[in-house]
């Protein structure tokens, strides 16, 4: 929860709300917190520094699942197009196949373009 006497790093942001326009990227300090540190024997700064690279860490996760799910989309989709194309290919040859027409009606043969 933040305070009054926290110093932090904000970014803008679109407009949420008609108050809320910026969003809190980072702390720098917060007197209650390293009051708090200090009792406990805990090193305030790095406690803060951990905090902000898991943050960090946590957004660069997120990002990275986002990319592989949508590679993944489309290399699931090329794979369709493609299965999809074979399949065209292979119902073309069938139906030459299957139907042979003979010289007498004037028709074309098997040898011959369609």
């Amino acid at each position: 929860m933040l305070k009054v006497e926290d110093e932090v790093d904000i970014i803008n942001c679109p407009p949420v709300s008609a108050r809320k326009r910026f969003a809190l990227q980072n702390i720098i300090r917060s007197p209650e917190l390293q009051r708090n540190s200090i009792r406990a024997g805990k090193s305030y700064p790095h406690e803060l520094n951990a905090l902000n690279q898991l943050r960090k860490q946590q957004e660069t996760l997120r990002q990275k699942a986002k990319e592989q799910k949508k590679l993944e989309e489309m290399q699931a989709a090329r794979a369709e197009r493609i299965e999809s194309e074979r399949k065209r290919g292979e119902e073309k040859k069938a139906r030459r196949q299957k139907a042979p027409f003979s010289l007498a009606s004037g028709a074309p043969t098997d040898a011959m373009e369609l």
